[in-house]
């Protein structure tokens, strides 16, 4: 039986392989248990150097954008949910870019323990929740060089 190899997701998001060489990382990618077939297609390069050296332009991007909190969502953005996206392939045309955990595994994930990843085709910013502030009618008097006695507020 075939030994199972590495998905690019792995490769990407695994610190063991963020401190290979170069030259270490290529050799990884051509062993047995490197790479998976779809996901060598997958990277830009012809040669496993090239592959190599793509991939670790990719980390150095990546190093301080993730993970954060995103909508993800798949084919209709109106079932977008929110995760924590921990990586995002960018190399290759992956149909699955973003690579999310459940909230509810925050704290394995943080933790560095094992963490099930979901992956998602869109990933967007969550979106801003305006500031409520609150002012006294004699904020808002002063601020305008007014009498509170003469201020009258309405609604819009």
């Amino acid at each position: 039986m075939e030994e199972e190899r590495v998905t690019l997701f792995e490769l990407l998001t695994s610190p063991k392989f963020r401190k290979m060489s170069d030259a270490a990382l290529s050799d990884f990618i051509d062993s047995d248990e490197g790479l998976s077939y779809d996901d060598w297609e997958t990277i830009p390069g012809e040669y496993s150097e090239d592959k190599a050296k793509t991939l670790r332009k990719v980390w150095e991007q990546e190093q301080s954008e993730y993970p954060k909190r995103m909508l993800v969502w798949d084919n209709n953005e109106d079932n977008a949910e929110e995760r924590i996206v921990v990586g995002e392939i960018t190399v290759g045309k992956p149909d699955y870019q973003f690579y999310t955990v459940r909230l509810e595994s925050a704290d394995r994930f943080n933790d560095g323990k094992k963490y099930d990843t979901e992956p998602f085709k869109y990933a967007k910013e969550l979106p801003v929740k305006p500031e409520t502030i609150e002012l006294t009618m004699d904020e808002i008097a002063d601020k305008f060089g007014v009498d509170v006695k003469t201020l009258k507020i309405k609604k819009c």
